[in-house]
């Protein structure tokens, strides 16, 4: 599977390690706030899924762009709950799928 991250903060890189593992290939690390490894939006044409880990501030316009290019879109990003019922509006009438789940620890 392609991958594209959004967020390259800590959950991001340890998501990175476990797909690699696992023989998946990341083929877009996005993170505007840290430069990482700039690998531009554009590569998210190539990825079969995003992996949302960025700020709650940006996660909204995320899934709009990720709606409009038809991307499915995992998130594990924490603290947006206030922001959920916009999320269900910027995927309507989109060919997305979004699926959302705040814990992504590796550790129960």
């Amino acid at each position: 599977m392609k991958i594209a991250l959004e967020g390259y903060e800590r959950m991001g890189r340890v998501v990175e390690q476990e797909a690699l593992a696992k023989g998946h290939e990341i083929v877009a690390r996005i993170d505007p706030a840290h430069d990482s490894e700039g690998v531009s939006p554009e590569a998210l044409y190539d990825a079969d899924v995003a992996i949302e880990f960025s700020v709650p501030s940006a996660i909204i316009q995320n899934i709009r762009e990720l709606a409009r290019i038809r991307l499915d879109a995992v998130i594990g990003a924490t603290e947006w709950h206030a922001e959920f019922g916009r999320a269900a509006t910027a995927t309507e009438n989109a060919w997305t799928g979004l699926i959302y789940d705040p814990n992504f620890s590796l550790s129960w």
